[in-house]
């Protein structure tokens, strides 16, 4: 069996036994598929391998305190836009408590300094990580995720480009050969 012809079989039977995802449109099933690839650089690079609070937090530490948060300007504003009403923030967050309270606390809204406004960005990567990884989204669905795991994409990988600490050059992170 050719590659394509593999990948179309196990679309298929996505569809055919896991009606939650079935219905995903293919650009969304995408933006999830790089946003698990950029995540698990990022968490093999920064974090460990771990993927834990524990060590998002202690990677928090490393940001130096003068950040230039031009970069991230875009993703601060669409991502306080869609958070303010609080109904996203519960999908995001869910019984994260740390979590919403950080993002609805003073640390994070326009006038926090940028490292503040920073941890809360991870945090809302993390939890678009959690969401997938644990599937939390299986409650409120991916349909209508694309912008959301497009802008977690492009967020991870300004994190991955800002390289606040070296990055794991011992070669014994994660190989895609």
């Amino acid at each position: 069996m050719n590659k394509k012809n593999e990948l179309n079989e196990l679309d298929d039977w996505i569809a055919n036994h896991c009606k939650e995802f079935a219905n995903v449109p293919v650009p969304t099933r995408g933006a999830a598929y790089l946003y698990m690839v950029l995540w698990s650089i990022f968490d093999g690079r920064y974090l460990e391998h771990s993927g834990s609070r524990e060590s998002l937090m202690l990677y928090a530490e490393t940001l130096p305190d003068q950040i230039e948060i031009t970069p991230f300007e875009p993703y601060l504003d669409y991502f306080r836009k869609r958070l303010e009403s609080g109904h996203h923030l519960r999908d995001l967050a869910g019984d994260d408590y740390q979590t919403k309270d950080y993002l609805r606390s003073t640390s994070f809204n326009a006038s926090a300094d940028h490292r503040e406004q920073l941890i809360g960005l991870v945090l809302i990567s993390y939890r678009l990580r959690c969401n997938l990884v644990h599937g939390d989204k299986y409650r409120v669905g991916l349909r209508d995720q694309y912008d959301n795991l497009v802008r977690g994409c492009q967020l991870t990988k300004l994190f991955l480009e800002e390289a606040w600490r070296p990055k794991n050059t011992n070669e014994s992170g994660l190989t895609w050969d």
